[in-house]
């Protein structure tokens, strides 16, 4: 619910907060928020763009072929992609 995706100049993601749902692209889900800055994985492309939804975070990769990822809940009505 409460998250915070941070988008750096040069294309890097750091995420903090609530992960009950996996929003944080972190590869794991816990009920304890995260307290720091923790680097969302890329493939080496790295990030142009990102969005927090309630309970979920989108994520368009950077280069010739941008990709949307998203993580988090996705069967709640108003979240699902």
């Amino acid at each position: 619910m409460e998250h915070t995706i941070l988008l750096t100049a040069l294309g890097k993601a750091y995420s903090c907060g609530s992960d009950e749902y996996g929003q944080l692209a972190i590869g794991k889900t816990d009920r304890d928020p995260v307290k720091t800055l923790t680097l969302v994985e890329d493939d080496g492309e790295g990030f142009s763009k990102v969005e927090c939804g309630f309970y979920f975070s989108a994520f368009v990769t950077a280069g010739p072929n941008p990709r949307l990822l998203t993580c988090g809940r996705n069967h709640c009505m108003f979240t699902r992609l």
